[in-house]
C-alpha cells in the first residue's frame, strides 16, 4: 500500500511534535483531527507526547475526535480533552481498554443541546458520541 504525500507529512509531524514549535498554529482543522487519529492508531499517546498533544493539538478549532482501538487512551486523556475548550460536534470512543466508567465525568463538559450522546452496547468498551 502506498501512502500519499499528505499522509507522510502528517506522520512526520506526529514523530516530531516536540521539535516543531507551536505546531498546532500551522495546521488546519482537518489536519488536527487526522493527526490525533494517527497518534491514536499508532499508540503514540505516550507520557512523553501527551503534553505536546494537550498544549498544541487540543484547541478550540477541533470539531471531531475519533479515538479507536487504543491501549493508551485513558481517563486522563479524556479529562485533558474536556479541559481543552474544544467545541466538538462529534466524539467517537471505541474499544479503548484503559477508559473506565469515570470517563463520563470528563465528557460531560462537551454536552450541549446540539451535541447528542449515544451509547452502543453491542460491544463491551464501545461508546459512540455523535452529532
Amino acid at each position: 500500500m502506498s501512502k500519499s504525500l499528505a499522509d507522510l507529512c502528517i506522520f512526520c509531524i506526529a514523530n516530531n511534535l516536540q521539535n516543531i514549535n507551536n505546531v498546532g498554529a500551522f495546521l488546519c482543522q482537518n489536519d488536527h483531527e487526522v493527526l490525533l487519529e494517527l497518534l491514536c492508531d499508532h499508540d503514540m499517546f505516550t507520557a512523553y507526547n501527551l503534553p505536546y498533544v494537550t498544549r498544541q493539538l487540543l484547541t478550540s478549532r477541533l470539531k471531531n475526535i475519533a479515538l479507536r482501538y487504543s491501549r493508551q487512551v485513558n481517563d486522563n486523556l479524556l479529562h485533558c480533552v474536556a479541559q481543552s475548550g474544544c467545541k466538538l460536534k462529534s466524539f467517537t470512543l471505541l474499544e479503548c481498554a484503559k477508559v473506565t466508567g469515570e470517563y463520563k465525568n470528563a465528557v460531560l463538559p462537551f454536552h450541549r443541546p446540539q451535541f447528542e450522546l449515544s451509547f452502543i452496547k453491542a460491544q463491551p468498551e464501545a461508546q459512540y458520541f455523535y452529532d
